[in-house]
């Protein structure tokens, strides 16, 4: 397997500085690239939760790597009057299967 960190490490600035541009999602080929790295059709993107009706509501998430978002929510529920939460993980898989709404 190639390790491109080093390769980058190695390579002249003005091509990492290009590198971590198009990683970041920057300029036309950072667009490009996030565009087929981010593509999903519509039965993919799972429907979000309808919020409660109290005056407050909260929304936690993208991230959610562990389920802290979920966790973050129930307390936030379980401690604040007049609070509803909803926690949202962000599209695409995820290895460590965290609770979410």
């Amino acid at each position: 397997m190639v390790d491109t960190v080093a390769l980058l490490e190695r390579a002249p600035a003005a091509l990492r500085r290009l590198a971590y541009r198009v990683a970041a999602g920057r300029g036309p080929l950072g667009r490009a690239a996030d565009a087929a790295r981010f593509r999903f059709s519509d039965d993919q993107i799972p429907r979000l939760p309808q919020p409660g009706s109290a005056p407050v509501r909260l929304v936690f998430g993208p991230a959610n790597s562990a389920g802290q978002g979920y966790q973050w929510a129930r307390a936030a529920e379980r401690n604040m009057r007049d609070v509803t939460a909803t926690a949202v993980q962000g599209i695409g898989s995820n290895p460590f299967l965290p609770d979410d709404d």
